[in-house]
């Protein structure tokens, strides 16, 4: 005898918000940082900036479908989203020099030479 099964796959769009969102916090972390900022401070940055954001998404997830809010399902997606920040941080934005580049906008170190100059036409 065969079991007749189905298998459903349903992914909302908070799952899909909140991994994106989990992709570009390293980005916004090194965005407001600078490299003189502990690696504690940093971790700690991104790890309430995922916590907020997950949150968020958690809320307007369940307002949106007229449910109770899940704490549960808060602070796991919350752990799910800084792992995959930290492993986009160290897998791809650190490698490519995108985070690097981005901790370098505002500081000193990127204006030492002052402005480029301009071309005359």
């Amino acid at each position: 005898m065969l079991l007749e099964t189905e298998i459903n796959f349903d992914v909302s769009w908070a799952v899909i918000i909140q991994a994106l969102l989990a992709l570009i916090l390293p980005l916004v972390v090194g965005l407001v940082t600078s490299k003189m900022t502990p690696s504690a401070a940093k971790a700690l940055l991104l790890a309430g900036l995922n916590i907020i954001s997950t949150g968020l998404t958690e809320l307007l997830a369940s307002l949106n479908g007229g449910e109770d809010f899940d704490l549960g399902n808060w602070l796991v997606s919350a752990i799910a989203s800084f792992a995959i920040s930290a492993a986009s941080y160290y897998g791809l934005w650190k490698p490519t020099g995108a985070a690097p580049t981005l901790q370098r906008v505002g500081s000193r170190e990127a204006h030492a030479d002052g402005p480029p100059p301009l071309e005359e036409p």
